[in-house]
């Protein structure tokens, strides 16, 4: 029984430490500038993940979303890396535990941590590190999204307009000012363009 239960434990470890590295690597990659292999490890980390981020540390999964985000921005998918780097000011409020197999478990924010129906989580601060960088990154990208919004909305392109403002949104909550009013701002062009799904 004892071997079973260290064997566990150390596949548990390995698994954790295989993706710490892909991940660690693939943030590496990023600041080379090395897209192709910043991709090709995000790639890998994700296969041993199988959606399953709530496994990963809060400074591992700040790493996650900082090289992802940055790649999906580089790739010109402004508006989804924009929204997980957004991410990253979620992750002050973790809630740290233990699932059914005893793997330590991380859920940020108290409705993943109520969803999750685990009923012995501690609530836990984090400190995302990855601040300045972020800043740095996202300062350029936020003037150039906030005029290609206001441009679309004046040619009566609601759906680019809609799409920019949310993308401005999330560039701000990126940089921790988050301001719902481009939301609104996305609601009312998505209206306006028809697709009251997405408003």
């Amino acid at each position: 029984m004892k071997k079973i239960v260290l064997s566990l434990a150390l596949v548990s470890a390995s698994f954790a430490f295989a993706q710490k590295k892909e991940i660690q690597n693939a943030s590496k990659a990023i600041e080379k500038n090395d897209i192709a292999a910043a991709k090709a490890e995000i790639s890998k980390a994700e296969g041993l993940l199988n959606d399953q981020l709530y496994l990963l540390e809060p400074s591992v999964l700040e790493e996650y979303y900082y090289a992802k985000g940055v790649l999906l921005i580089k790739e010109g998918k402004t508006r989804e890396g924009a929204a997980l780097l957004g991410k990253i000011t979620d992750l002050k409020t973790i809630f740290v535990g233990k699932n059914s197999d005893k793997k330590k478990v991380f859920y940020v924010g108290r409705e993943a941590a109520e969803k999750s129906g685990l009923s012995e989580l501690k609530m836990e601060s984090y400190t995302p590190k990855t601040t300045e960088k972020v800043n740095s990154f996202v300062n350029p990208l936020l003037k150039s999204a906030s005029d290609e919004a206001y441009k679309a909305y004046q040619a009566k392109n609601y759906n680019k307009a809609a799409e920019k403002y949310e993308e401005v949104y999330n560039l701000l909550k990126a940089v921790g000012n988050e301001d719902k009013t481009y939301l609104y701002y996305a609601g009312i062009n998505y209206q306006a363009a028809g697709k009251n799904n997405e408003a």
